[in-house]
């Protein structure tokens, strides 16, 4: 999916990676800061990390919405789950 804000008359398209294997990291390659969204469904998220830093206490419960993650352009997130969770990235 891709989303596209208007941010000073210019447009700003974000595409959402694939959701790749629990505890493989991604990089935020967009050249902008994202706000993460994750959905856990029938998954649950046991463990998030950004560049590699366990946030402690931040899970998200089996169909839940986790809070929103924002993530800055060239940091990655891990995510360690069970499952088959979601997750949308927005400007």
């Amino acid at each position: 999916m891709t989303w596209e804000i208007s941010a000073s008359g210019a447009p700003l398209s974000v595409a959402t990676p694939g959701l790749p294997a629990s505890g493989t990291p991604v990089t935020n390659a967009t050249g902008h800061d994202v706000t993460v969204l994750l959905t856990a469904g029938l998954a649950a998220i046991t463990a998030i990390a950004i560049n590699g830093v366990v946030v402690t206490g931040l899970s998200v419960a089996i169909s839940t919405l986790g809070p929103p993650l924002r993530l800055a352009a060239g940091a990655a997130v891990t995510l360690t789950y069970t499952g088959s969770p979601t997750w949308q990235w927005v400007p």
